[in-house]
């Protein structure tokens, strides 16, 4: 699975999310363990940490995050 595939696979979580007329605020964010090393699960944790943090302070919530920018 190439980059494309997992960003079109979050946003069609994305897009059923906000058809489901719900109240609740969601964060959702992406990351491919093709940009790590093998097995670097702490790391690729750890960006999607920092992803959440950046999302909360900036109000970046019912969107896709994708690395340093919104889609």
């Amino acid at each position: 699975m190439d980059e494309e595939h997992y960003i079109k696979a979050a946003e069609n979580i994305n897009y059923n999310l906000l058809h489901l007329n719900s109240n609740n605020d969601y964060y959702i964010s992406t990351i491919h363990s093709k940009e790590y090393e093998a097995k670097d699960y702490a790391n690729m944790i750890y960006e999607l940490f920092c992803r959440l943090e950046d999302a909360l302070e900036n109000n970046l919530k019912n969107i896709v995050v994708y690395q340093d920018f919104v889609i």
